[in-house]
């Protein structure tokens, strides 16, 4: 949970709007770039991502653009 806390406060444009977060249950598989990852929020541009890797879970957060859907 700190870990996410900690992504929304680095988020790339604090003045791109609330942050709205996925109702639980229905958050999408997504692709961005070569990295898979559940979207657990997201605001007007960008979408913050869980991605599990090698080195554990964290959050990022991406340009709505480079954000493929792959499940809903």
């Amino acid at each position: 949970m700190m870990a996410r806390l900690e992504a929304e406060l680095a988020r790339p444009d604090p003045d791109d709007g609330a942050i709205i977060d996925f109702p639980r249950g229905e958050a999408p598989l997504v692709q961005a770039g070569n990295l898979r990852g559940i979207a657990v929020a997201y605001t007007r541009h960008y979408g913050l991502v869980e991605v599990t890797d090698d080195a554990g879970s964290h959050f990022q957060w991406f340009l709505g653009s480079q954000i493929k859907r792959l499940s809903s």
